[in-house]
């Protein structure tokens, strides 16, 4: 990926872009623990140093993906996993409308949809990952959307790689 640190730059792009406007707006804004004002707060500003590090190690994982599989197959590789954070910036984006317009049917149910998507498809990939913070970071900024994602990303890992790694060898097994 010769385009690498172009994307990285890119994530913090949006990033400082989502914090000048909150900024211009009246102050970056803090969002505490269990939403209490008594509890401790985490300013956007982490969103930085945080979407950095994430689009760094993700997209260092997309890398080593692609460079696993052979030369004809990279081409393949590499627009599925374009489609794969596609799709995942889309959801990020309607679920940030959603929650802006207060779409309440949608959001009541999005995090058992999130679960049953993690299910079918490894959401844990930095694909995934990082398509969904980025596209919700203007509306939440980067530090929310990253906990979210890591939660059901483990989620996803847990179901992927050790629930149906064993039920694998169940059935071969029996078979």
């Amino acid at each position: 990926m010769k385009y690498k640190y172009l994307f990285i730059v890119g994530c913090l792009l949006v990033v400082a872009l989502a914090l000048l406007r909150e900024w211009m707006d009246g102050g970056v804004y803090v969002h505490h623990i269990l939403q209490r004002k008594d509890m401790p707060g985490i300013s956007n500003w982490w969103g930085l140093p945080v979407m950095a590090v994430l689009s760094f190690i993700c997209i260092g994982r997309i890398e080593k993906h692609l460079l696993a599989v052979s030369e004809s197959q990279r081409s393949r590789v590499s627009r599925t996993a374009v489609y794969k954070f596609l799709l995942a910036a889309a959801f990020g984006i309607i679920l940030s409308v959603c929650f802006t317009y207060k779409v309440d049917l949608f959001l009541e149910n999005v995090l058992y949809l999130l679960i049953a998507l993690a299910v079918f498809f490894p959401l844990y990939h930095g694909e995934y990952i990082l398509g969904f913070v980025l596209g919700m970071t203007v509306t939440f900024g980067a530090i929310l959307p990253t906990a979210f994602a890591l939660v059901i990303g483990g989620v996803s890992l847990i179901l992927h790689v050790l629930a149906y790694k064993k039920l694998l060898a169940k059935f071969r097994a029996n078979g």
